[in-house]
């Protein structure tokens, strides 16, 4: 993941719309708009946390731990509003999410 400019790409309305065409049908039926903006904010408050947004950052490409990722939604707040989901339910949208910013040139 590149911490630069590159982050103006970023359209989270186009970021839902990919995930929605990356994770399974059933999913896609059970999960609403909302649900996946949840889930796009908490991990944008992970990357904040680890800094991997800091435009100072010294490090052009930052690898995202999944699983430290995926144990940090769980425990956040907002999971309440997320009970619907299992974590592997979550691991497929942080995939897809991680899909669309490799699709920007976003994620190495």
């Amino acid at each position: 993941m590149q911490p630069n400019d590159d982050w103006l790409k970023y359209d989270e309305t186009k970021a839902i719309k990919y995930i929605r065409n990356y994770i399974p049908q059933e999913l896609q039926e059970r999960i609403s708009d909302n649900d996946i903006d949840t889930i796009i904010e908490m991990m944008y408050n992970f990357y904040e946390e680890k800094g991997i947004l800091d435009e100072g950052s010294d490090d052009d490409i930052v690898d995202i731990d999944v699983d430290e990722l995926l144990e940090h939604i769980n425990k956040y707040p907002e999971r309440k509003l997320l009970k619907h989901l299992t974590l592997d339910d979550i691991e497929l949208i942080v995939q897809g999410e991680l899909v669309y910013c490799e699709s920007l040139d976003l994620q190495d």
